[in-house]
């Protein structure tokens, strides 16, 4: 654990007297994490694409940088958004069977 935690409770063991030498609980949450301005926005701005259509992580890392984050940002952007890159890929195939029709290969 490390020093930056912070502890919720500490209390001994199976609710006995504390004595020294006595096993001791203690709950702690991480702290946390601290992203630069960039990162907020990168994430924010990828959360919005994510919510407007299917994107791969290649293809949304790619428009972030279109958007003018470095590519590190763009890439903390997309690998933090929350996305399920699975459901992306399955609605942006929806998308491309709702303007054409495709063979299954293509």
């Amino acid at each position: 654990m490390g020093e930056d935690w912070l502890v919720v409770t500490q209390a001994p063991v199976g609710g006995q007297k504390a004595e020294p030498g006595s096993e001791v609980s203690v709950i702690a949450e991480a702290p946390e994490p601290v992203y630069s301005l960039a990162q907020q926005n990168a994430i924010s701005k990828a959360r919005s694409y994510l919510a407007l259509t299917g994107f791969s992580r290649t293809g949304l890392i790619g428009q972030l940088e279109f958007e003018g984050f470095s590519t590190e940002d763009a890439t903390f952007g997309a690998d933090n958004a929350g996305a399920d890159w699975n459901a992306e890929a399955a609605e942006k195939a929806k998308s491309y069977l709702d303007m054409t029709s495709f063979s299954r290969d293509g």
